[in-house]
């Protein structure tokens, strides 16, 4: 942990509550209320004075502050409100009081948004990477490289921004504007976004990293040592599909063991060669059997025609001319590579064997690309299943377990599923010394699966390197192009924070989206350490996020909580008197304890998310 960086985080925090509570302090002092302390901080005073009548103190502890004023409850003068008391004032007054501090969160956002758009903030360019297969994303055709301008409506310049537009969108077809890689106009696409496990709408797309393959090589490491440059280009992976994006040609090109060649583009432009000497380690002590989930289901078909009939979802696509097929990438290496009208097969959901020769050649001919066909066919993994594709390194493959395989059995453990196999995997790796695996191996002359194996593996490390390829141009710093479009841009991003807040409020109190995304100080505290490491922009805009979030928490209708009093000062001015002291009594203590447990939840939770993982 870098010590500056926590400090700055801390003392954000406690600006953003310092606010607030400035708030309360000026709207009270404005009113005529008597303020007997206005702290920076909590606990022991370090230093103070006395001015006006008032206690300004730096106290110990430098997270937020408070602000004491005279006569806040009813009781503290035997012979009622006193001049200068709270309670003396009229509901007005002490309405604009109590909200005075919510005032101030907005307000804060409001001024620093634009000045922050003036000066320039990092952010990730808003580009897509490589869409989940099957995906919402992958349906409406999107590609890696694609940037977003536009979701519903609202501009975008980040690409947190595109999940958040899409996570708190109103049901149905999302309308996007983009612009696909090497188009010159943009294009308007329809999406459908899908409900995530945790309530959020999704289009399940990553970020897409560097628009231009710019370089930045970590020093010292294989990529720097092969001699490319910073700012020289990453154009891709020798032997790899070029139109595949960047990050994916770089994966199917790592093999263990092996060296990694690639073409690199310098500042003129002149294409060279190079091969990284990589160094593979075996990734710490944890040993695995290695096996992977079998990739074959077909998840989605793109494009209509015969196909679709001919594979039905949930199939399993064994053989594309030929070869067999584990993953996507082995389905991209057979329709570039392997003999054109070899047969292709498949196992329908039902276990039949399904011949899809004419289907898939008819595909690829109507396409004219090889690759684009096999873009248009999502493979996934089926966790549902057991079926197994062994690493090329792995222990299994050693031991005998051959690709498409059903795992019946982990050290004498039935298992039926994926995650079973992952338990299992896990309970018989800690006992330490040899795995017995049980399969059911395919018998295509046959019932499928009859053959039951057992094999002894002996589970090791995975193998890992670092290539110290770093992009350059990931990050972009976002800035406006003059005050007035810092002025109106910052406005609208408060308006839209706002809107985004109170919508997922809105949703988690109606369990529309999952209370486990609810974060306290844990959460704020890792947030604002990460983005500290991002410079002082990047920190006030998240401030300016965090200050929204703390004005509509505080403006909620929970006693204890300023929308508690401003709730109690309407329905005091509804019935012409307030509230008992009996029922004020009892409904601070109710909010009290509604307030201490969601402490104890949102830490429970940030704890999960941030300690246990």
């Amino acid at each position: 942990m870098n010590w500056l960086y926590a400090v700055q985080m801390v003392l954000g925090l406690g600006l953003v509550i310092f606010v607030h509570e400035l708030g309360h302090f000026l709207a009270a002092r404005w009113c005529g209320v008597r303020v007997r302390v206005f702290s920076l901080g909590f606990g022991p005073p370090l230093v103070s004075f006395v001015r006006g009548g008032v206690r300004y103190q730096i106290a110990a502890v430098p997270i937020g502050g408070f602000v004491s004023m005279a006569g806040e409850f009813a009781g503290e003068n035997s012979d009622g409100p006193r001049e200068g008391d709270l309670l003396s004032k009229s509901v007005g007054q002490r309405f604009f009081v109590y909200s005075a501090g919510v005032l101030m969160n907005l307000l804060f956002a409001i001024v620093v948004l634009p000045i922050l758009f003036w000066v320039g903030v990092p952010f990730d360019r808003p580009v897509l990477g490589d869409p989940v297969f099957g995906g919402p994303a992958w349906e409406a055709g999107l590609t890696a490289g694609t940037e977003v301008l536009e979701v519903g409506g609202n501009r975008v310049f980040e690409f947190g921004q595109i999940s958040s537009e899409v996570a708190l969108s109103a049901s149905g077809p999302l309308t996007m504007l983009v612009r696909p890689p090497g188009a010159t106009e943009p294009q308007v696409v329809r999406v459908e976004p899908v409900q995530g496990s945790e309530g959020f709408r999704e289009i399940q797309v990553s970020s897409g990293g560097s628009p231009t393959g710019a370089l930045d090589p970590t020093p010292d490491e294989p990529a720097a040592r092969a001699g490319i440059l910073p700012g020289e280009r990453l154009l891709g992976a020798v032997g790899q599909p070029s139109r595949l994006s960047l990050d994916r040609q770089l994966y199917r090109a790592l093999e263990p063991g092996e060296n990694l060649r690639l073409r690199i583009a310098d500042a003129d432009g002149v294409e060279r060669e190079v091969e990284l000497e990589l160094e593979w380690k075996a990734a710490g002590p944890r040993a695995l059997i290695g096996v992977a989930s079998l990739g074959n289901k077909v998840a989605g078909l793109r494009g209509g025609g015969p196909l679709v009939d001919a594979l039905p979802l949930g199939s399993r696509l064994e053989r594309v001319r030929g070869i067999e097929i584990t993953n996507h990438d082995d389905l991209i290496d057979a329709l570039l590579e392997g003999d054109v009208g070899a047969p292709s097969t498949a196992v329908g959901p039902g276990g039949t064997v399904l011949d899809v020769t004419e289907a898939l050649e008819d595909h690829v001919a109507s396409r004219r690309d090889a690759l684009a066909a096999a873009e248009d066919i999502a493979l996934v993994p089926d966790r549902e299943s057991t079926l197994v594709a062994p690493s090329p390194d792995g222990a299994a493959l050693e031991a005998g377990v051959l690709p498409g395989d059903r795992v019946i059995e982990i050290g004498g453990t039935a298992v039926a599923t994926w995650d079973e196999l992952l338990e299992a995997v896990a309970d018989a790796v800690r006992r330490g010394g040899e795995v017995e695996v049980a399969v059911e191996r395919p018998a295509f002359d046959s019932t499928p699966y009859m053959n039951v194996e057992r094999f002894v593996v002996t589970p090791r490390p995975a193998m890992v390197t670092e290539t110290g390829l770093m992009y350059a141009d990931a990050e972009f710093v976002f800035r406006t192009a003059n005050p007035l479009e810092a002025i109106t841009t910052g406005l609208t991003s408060t308006r839209s924070m706002l809107a985004d807040v109170w919508i997922a409020l809105q949703r988690i109190v109606t369990a529309e989206i999952s209370s486990k995304n609810i974060g306290g100080v844990v959460s704020m505290a890792a947030i604002g350490y990460h983005t500290a490491k991002q410079g002082p922009s990047k920190l006030f805009y998240f401030l300016c996020l965090l200050s929204i979030n703390l004005a509509l928490i505080n403006v909620l209708p929970i006693p204890v909580l300023d929308g508690g009093h401003l709730m109690f000062l309407l329905v005091e001015k509804i019935k012409g008197g307030p509230v008992s002291e009996r029922v004020l009594g009892y409904s601070q203590l109710v909010g009290f304890v509604m307030i201490v447990s969601l402490v104890v939840y949102v830490t429970w939770n940030d704890i999960q998310r941030w300690i246990i993982g």
